[in-house]
């Protein structure tokens, strides 16, 4: 399952603020910290994904079960060289295992129709060509996917409370409804359109 977070995942190309980028990650990360309690009992792969600059694209996934773990472990391929931390988010570098992969946007020549004046445009703008079956697909290098696995995760646990409890969100609450009580994982991979 792989929870992205509104408003800003629902738009294209449109990115949060600084101010609002920072709460973004932060909320992930306590997103995430609920997930490990609820999983640590199954086999799994639960991670953090950092997109950067197209931090809308940034999500909390978790799988169960052999094929779903390896789909998700083997999505994005990792950089040679490693970029720089995104400032906004730094002060959560240190003690995580952040590794740095590659944020493609992916082409198909024949599935997306490509003319051969676009597959010259993807081409100079160093897109990496691969054959998919019997389709060749583009992909064109737009950033940076930041991703800490769980067992990076159980350093977010012990420290969630210090280091964001400075944000957390009060509840709006109006006189004629209650507050609801948030869905839990299972709940959520059942039926998707409950996600916080």
């Amino acid at each position: 399952h792989e929870l992205l977070i509104a408003p800003f995942s629902n738009y294209t190309r449109r990115e949060p603020p600084g101010w609002y980028a920072r709460l973004y990650f932060e909320s992930m990360l306590r997103v995430a910290s609920v997930w490990k309690k609820e999983l640590e009992n199954e086999d799994h792969y639960l991670a953090v994904w950092l997109f950067y600059p197209r931090l809308s694209k940034s999500q909390v996934v978790a799988a169960v079960g052999g094929d779903s773990i390896e789909y998700y472990r083997n999505r994005f391929r990792l950089r040679s060289s490693e970029p720089r931390f995104p400032d906004f988010v730094a002060k959560h570098r240190f003690g995580q295992n952040w590794k740095a992969y590659w944020d493609y946007e992916k082409y198909y020549k024949d599935g997306d129709e490509l003319t051969d004046k676009r597959v010259e445009s993807l081409r100079s703008r160093h897109a990496i060509e691969e054959k998919d079956g019997a389709d060749l697909v583009y992909q064109l290098p737009l950033g940076t996917v930041w991703i800490s696995e769980e067992s990076a995760l159980n350093k977010v646990q012990s420290h969630i409370g210090q280091t964001i409890s400075h944000v957390r969100p009060q509840p709006v609450q109006t006189p004629h409804r209650r507050p609801r009580r948030a869905p839990d994982l299972t709940t959520i991979i059942r039926n998707p359109t409950l996600a916080p």
